[in-house]
């Protein structure tokens, strides 16, 4: 039986990184999902199942980490 991959959704600013996670989770095991873009990025999670992990920048050009966590909180529940 072939088992679900572990998703991962990523929020980096920077693309090293990007690159930096990419190469991590490089394993037939995760299905990892990147975005630089915030907007992007909860409008992906609104039509997608939702990740078992997501990783974000602490600092993002576009609003504040925690503000867009309580956002995903909201359109989680």
């Amino acid at each position: 039986m072939p088992s679900v991959p572990f998703r991962i959704v990523t929020l980096q600013k920077d693309e090293t990184g990007s690159r930096l996670l990419a190469s991590i989770f490089a394993r037939k095991e995760f299905e990892l999902t990147q975005f630089t873009s915030d907007r992007e990025f909860i409008a992906y999670l609104r039509i997608q199942p939702a990740p078992h992990c997501l990783i974000m920048d602490l600092e993002l050009s576009q609003g504040t980490t925690f503000g867009l966590v309580e956002k995903v909180r909201k359109d989680v529940r």
